[in-house]
C-alpha cells in the first residue's frame, strides 16, 4: 500500500516543487514575457562552470550554484529539463524559464563572476517599456487580472536591450568563502 501511494503522490510532490520554485523566481520578475528562450540562437549550457559553483549570499537570500541547478532559498530549478534553459550570450548568462499559464519565457540576465552573481530582468515600468517599444513589437496579453507585455526580440535587439542597459537588478549576491 505505501508504494502505490508513493507512486500516486510522488509525481505530484514534484510537480508542486517545480511550481513553488517557478513562482519563487518569477516573482521577482516583471510582466514582460518573452516568445521564445532568449537570446534566439544562444549556446545552451547544460552545466554551470566550475568557476561559478558555490553558495551566495545577499541580505535575505541564499543561492546555491550546483553543476546543473540555482538553488533559490531551498527551492530547486534544474537546467535539465526543456521549461529552465540557461544561455552564453556576450560574456553573460541568459536563463529563461517556461511560463505555462501565459506561454511564454520569463527572462532573466544573469552576471557571475568568481565573487558574484547578479540577476537582472527588464521590468514594466514606464521608461523600460518606452524604450523597448522602439525596439521591438509588444502585444499586451490578458491572463485574468494580470496583463502581460510579450515580445520577441531577435539575437541583434536582445543584444541592443542590453546595451541599453534595459535590464534592472533584482537580485545581488556575495559568494561565500
Amino acid at each position: 500500500m505505501k508504494n502505490a501511494v508513493q507512486l500516486v503522490f510522488k509525481p505530484i510532490f514534484l510537480s508542486i516543487t517545480l511550481m513553488v520554485v517557478a513562482f519563487t523566481v518569477i516573482s521577482c520578475s516583471s510582466s514582460i514575457v518573452y516568445k521564445n528562450a532568449q537570446p534566439s540562437g544562444g549556446r545552451m549550457i547544460k552545466k554551470i562552470p566550475n568557476r561559478h559553483l558555490g553558495k551566495y549570499i545577499d541580505d535575505k537570500d541564499t543561492l546555491t550554484l550546483l553543476k546543473t541547478a540555482f538553488v533559490l532559498d531551498g527551492e530547486k530549478i534544474e537546467l535539465k529539463n526543456d521549461s529552465v534553459i540557461l544561455n552564453r550570450f556576450k560574456k553573460n548568462y541568459v536563463l529563461s524559464i517556461l511560463e505555462d499559464s501565459i506561454r511564454g519565457w520569463d527572462v532573466f540576465l544573469v552576471k557571475m563572476d568568481r565573487s558574484s552573481v547578479a540577476l537582472f530582468t527588464i521590468l514594466d515600468e514606464a521608461f523600460e517599456l518606452g524604450a523597448l517599444e522602439k525596439l521591438v513589437t509588444i502585444d499586451t496579453l490578458k491572463k485574468g487580472p494580470h496583463k502581460y507585455y510579450m515580445i520577441n526580440p531577435t539575437r541583434t535587439q536582445f543584444k541592443t536591450m542590453m546595451q541599453q542597459n534595459l535590464f534592472s537588478p533584482v537580485y545581488s549576491f556575495k559568494k561565500l568563502e
